[in-house]
């Protein structure tokens, strides 16, 4: 049996132990704009092949090397002018970035800011549309980008978009796109209504359909 001395013996060591411990452990604070992000409203993050996280925020792109917060810049405007939307880092190796209602941002390494590749359509820039939703790789020669109902081809060989689809060019108004998905060369759109499969050489496209266990099993 343990006398009571013994036993606040035990519960001392153990809370000394306990503030050790903790005392030798790093202290984590919360990745705010407090600690130096640009902005708090965080959109999308990428972790490239050198483990920097690359974060797009409302007020521009910051890259974090789990110790420092660096500030990217981009030309033509002040980091906290942007609104970036989506990141992606492509089979290549290179850095995209998409400003929602500017247009598709590449990283040049040897300057260390992004430069606009490609302005949002002329047709788009000025109207309260026009909004960059998100950017994936189609191939290793081109990128595909959601634009409000619609979605492009960018071939970066010329830096010119190519439209592919359109809900409202489908008598769907007032819909939207959310994100797509690029698998063996096959296209899947999310939208608001559901996920379409687009065939990339044909134009046709189909909402995916929905097959029922008795249907699966039908010879």
């Amino acid at each position: 049996m343990i006398s009571l001395p013994d036993f606040l013996r035990y519960i001392v060591l153990g809370l000394l132990l306990t503030i050790s411990n903790l005392s030798a452990a790093p202290l984590l604070r919360p990745l705010t704009p407090d600690q130096g992000l640009s902005q708090g409203s965080v959109r999308d993050l990428l972790l490239d092949r050198d483990g920097f996280l690359w974060i797009a925020t409302d007020g521009g792109i910051n890259r974090y090397d789990s110790t420092k917060l660096n500030h990217i810049s981009t030309e033509g405007y002040e980091l906290k002018e942007l609104a970036f939307s989506s990141l992606l880092q492509d089979s290549s190796g290179r850095i995209w970035a998409a400003a929602a209602h500017v247009g598709i941002y590449l990283f040049n390494d040897e300057k260390a800011v992004f430069e606009l590749f490609m302005p949002v359509p002329a047709e788009k820039e000025h109207a309260e549309t026009g909004t960059i939703i998100a950017l994936v790789e189609y191939d290793s020669q081109s990128l595909l980008f959601l634009m409000d109902d619609e979605l492009h081809r960018l071939p970066i060989s010329t830096g010119v978009p190519e439209k592919l689809f359109s809900l409202s060019d489908n008598g769907i108004e007032d819909g939207w796109l959310r994100t797509a998905l690029v698998e063996d060369g096959n296209v899947f759109i999310g939208a608001f209504n559901g996920v379409y499969y687009l065939d990339t050489d044909t134009r046709q496209h189909t909402l995916l359909p929905h097959l029922t266990p008795e249907m699966a099993e039908a010879p």
